[in-house]
């Protein structure tokens, strides 16, 4: 059986680091698990890395000053996180990184999507 996943939205401008494509929703890995703080992902466009991450986005202004909304934006990952990173996690993302290339590769040359 196979499993449904949730997509989850990003903040509206979040954009890859690498490739600089929009990015504005995320789909987890567990059926249900919306991104957190922390979490790496996989540019759905050119496959690199990168890093969930807060960012304070300002909301309102009010008399007392600006209302802040904090959302979900990413960054690349340092090379500090992939050193950190459990072998067992390393491997998994290298896999998908590797997979994913390939794909692109192939709907390149044959011209679809």
């Amino acid at each position: 059986m196979t499993p449904e996943f949730k997509t989850h939205t990003v903040a509206p401008d979040a954009a890859c680091p690498h490739c600089h494509h929009t990015l504005d929703a995320a789909t987890g890995v567990e059926s249900e698990s919306a991104p957190s703080e922390g979490d790496i992902s996989i540019c759905w466009y050119c496959g690199n890395w990168l890093v969930f991450d807060r960012v304070l986005k300002p909301l309102a202004r009010t008399q007392d000053g600006v209302v802040f909304d904090p959302q979900l934006t990413v960054r690349p990952i340092t090379e500090e996180e992939i050193a950190a990173l459990p072998q067992e996690t390393f491997l998994m993302l290298s896999r998908v990184s590797r997979s994913f290339a390939q794909f692109k590769k192939e709907t390149k040359e044959t011209g679809e999507a």
